[in-house]
């Protein structure tokens, strides 16, 4: 009976730890980080365009030397682009103007024309709020 208990034991630990060994193989280790900010991005995001979003993010002054989370990922052509901020971010109208501002900036000087959903996300990368959608075509100047 012992035995038995130690050997399930035993098998739920293996599981946990194989388990564990395949989450640190998925996309979780598919980010870029620059000057302490991070680009977590997706298998239809390629590293260059994972790079070429964190140099973006440190030449606008984005990734300032704190910590800032970002994911970019892609699906039905369109790149979505998430930025943790906080709950309380979605409550000052001149800050959210000022993000929107920003987001179509993003559109137009790091996509160039391509379609672009701007998402504000919590800590868990999980949408808040769509802060900006732009349309296929040359940029919204």
């Amino acid at each position: 009976m012992k035995r038995a208990a130690i050997d399930v034991i035993l098998f739920v630990i293996i599981c946990i730890a194989t388990w564990g060994l395949l989450q640190l193989r998925g996309d979780s280790n598919r980010r870029v980080e620059l000057n302490h900010g991070e680009v977590y991005y997706s298998p239809r995001v390629s590293f260059e365009e994972a790079m070429r979003c964190a140099n973006y993010m440190v030449r606008v002054g984005v990734f300032d030397g704190n910590p800032r989370t970002m994911q970019l990922s892609r699906s039905n052509g369109e790149y979505e682009l998430k930025m943790v901020a906080s709950p309380q971010f979605l409550k000052h109208r001149a800050t959210r103007q000022q993000a929107m501002t920003f987001a179509r900036r993003v559109c137009d000087e790091l996509f160039l024309g391509e379609p672009v959903a701007v998402h504000l996300a919590d800590d868990e990368l999980q949408t808040m709020e769509v802060l900006f959608r732009s349309q296929p075509g040359p940029p919204n100047h």
